[in-house]
């Protein structure tokens, strides 16, 4: 079992790793993560609503989210991580939400189970950033516990529901998330928040593929320190990192988004033209 911390945070309690060095550390220190990001997501969002969140971690965004829709709406969490799994349920149980709906799984393009190491948590690390294929290796190296995590598809779980709003945070799995949604974004058109942390090849597919769904989209960038941060703390242990995001809008809607900078070419990325640093979640 990892070592975990109960920490205060702007948008409730949470129990976060002592050893994980992005996301549990800011909400350890800070009282908060990213919160730019949920800024801008709560603008869409209605009571009643649908949310997805697919990569929910320790709930840093299913929590607000589901205050955010209220008692009538639902959100819809998957994490695949086991011990990171148990977190997040902890913390919707701590939080008093009775609105959201939780999976230990992760999405894909078509149902099955992937090979999940059990990890130990015993030194300091970006948790948050590993990949199914960086679990998958570390659960085919045998030197630990391993599981098979279910791997499910949004259209099975959600069965028609409208949804206002797909999040994605998957460390590479993002065309095959969107690809196991396919009926649900032809039908109700939801609005879709997706990482997009570095140029390259992936970056490029997955701008095509959003594009070809029929949206427009634009970058959020998240800075990780906000001197303005819940706990008023003035350190700055992340320097200039940021968590970089695509804000997909249904081109039908007409909606003109001020402030961030649309992506017109496959081939943009912020990195590329303005030499930013910063560590995915």
């Amino acid at each position: 079992m990892a070592e975990t911390l109960l920490v205060e945070a702007r948008h409730g309690r949470f129990f976060v790793l002592k050893n994980d060095n992005r996301v549990s550390l800011s909400m350890a220190v800070y009282g908060e993560w990213t919160e730019s990001e949920f800024a801008l997501l709560r603008q869409v969002l209605r009571p009643g609503d649908t949310v997805v969140d697919v990569g929910a971690n320790l709930g840093c965004l299913t929590v607000p989210l589901a205050g955010a829709v209220g008692l009538q709406g639902m959100v819809v969490a998957l994490e695949p991580q086991p011990e990171i799994f148990r977190l997040l349920a902890t913390n919707t149980v701590i939080n008093g939400l009775d609105n959201v709906r939780l999976f230990h799984a992760a999405a894909g393009a078509a149902p099955g189970t992937l090979p999940v190491a059990e990890l130990r948590f015993d030194q300091p690390r970006n948790y948050g950033a590993l990949s199914m294929g960086d679990l998958g290796r570390e659960a085919g190296r045998g030197d630990g516990d391993r599981r098979e995590v279910a791997l499910v598809r949004l259209d099975d779980i959600l069965a028609g529901r409208p949804v206002r709003l797909i999040k994605i945070d998957v460390e590479g799995m993002e065309s095959d998330v969107l690809a196991g949604a396919g009926e649900t974004i032809r039908q109700h058109r939801p609005f879709l928040f997706i990482e997009n942390e570095i140029p390259g090849e992936a970056s490029q597919r997955l701008i095509a593929l959003v594009q070809s769904l029929g949206y427009l989209l634009y970058w959020q960038m998240a800075p990780q320190y906000v001197a303005d941060n819940f706990k008023s703390v003035k350190e700055n242990i992340f320097g200039s990192d940021i968590c970089i995001n695509m804000f997909c809008v249904p081109e039908e809607l007409g909606v003109n988004v001020n402030g961030m900078v649309q992506i017109t070419g496959a081939d943009q990325h912020p990195r590329n033209a303005q030499g930013l640093p910063g560590n995915a979640s």
